[in-house]
């Protein structure tokens, strides 16, 4: 059955959102489940409770979107995010040049590259997931509803650096904690070694998720993504 357009009672569906919410988990307000900022967030800012019914809630139902609520202002509590900058992080972790942006696909989204080849597997893994949110945080903040593309870059990437627990963090990062943020995900140049892994994340992945995650080659890639916008070694 095809969903009607969410659009027709999309200011409704919001402020109904919103009041249950606060209602459904009155105790965790004012208990303080939340950090502040993030409460007055959801109390004023239409656009991003629209994530949140664009994202979660099929055919107008607000059970899940509400769920997800609450599970989105906790992880943001327990992390410290709207507290993470730059300086709050070891220099190495930026120095790595681990994740950063480049380019745009062809539909001009931008592109952030995880590149696997240069993390550390097992070294400073909750210093380099909170840098990962901070970094999701920063183009989330600024450009609510507005997608991206990851690419997991395996270039000269080996067992040592295929981190499970970092990969399946950034898949949750970009399907629940940052709502409405992924276009898709492009594993590019996955090795044979390597497969054996994925097929482990795979186990994990809802069906939504595996939807919008994409095995491509060095020939494919340009199916999604024009050559000019590439960086040298993936042409």
């Amino acid at each position: 059955m095809t969903s009607p357009p969410i659009e027709k009672d999309l200011g409704e569906l919001i402020s109904i959102l919103r009041e249950r919410f606060l209602k459904e988990y009155k105790d965790s307000v004012e208990g303080g489940a939340y950090d502040d900022r993030d409460l007055d967030r959801v109390k004023s800012n239409d656009q991003y409770l629209e994530c949140f019914v664009r994202s979660f809630g099929e055919n107008g139902d607000l059970n899940r979107p509400t769920e997800m609520i609450n599970t989105v202002l906790k992880f943001r509590k327990d992390i410290k995010i709207n507290d993470l900058k730059p300086e709050s992080f070891p220099e190495e972790i930026a120095e790595r040049n681990v994740l950063y942006w480049h380019g745009v696909d062809k539909e001009n989204r931008k592109i952030l590259h995880f590149r696997v080849a240069r993390h550390q597997k097992g070294k400073l893994i909750n210093e380099v997931k909170s840098y990962i949110a901070m970094f999701l945080e920063d183009h989330h903040r600024s450009n609510l509803g507005v997608r991206i593309v990851l690419i997991f870059d395996f270039t000269d990437a080996g067992i040592m650096n295929m981190d499970l627990d970092v990969v399946r963090y950034i898949i949750s990062c970009l399907s629940t904690y940052f709502p409405g943020i992924l276009a898709y995900i492009l594993l590019f140049e996955m090795p044979w070694l390597l497969s054996s892994a994925w097929k482990v994340i795979r186990s994990w992945l809802t069906e939504e998720q595996k939807k919008k995650i994409i095995l491509v080659k060095k020939d494919e890639i340009q199916t999604y993504i024009a050559a000019e916008q590439l960086e040298p070694h993936m042409l």
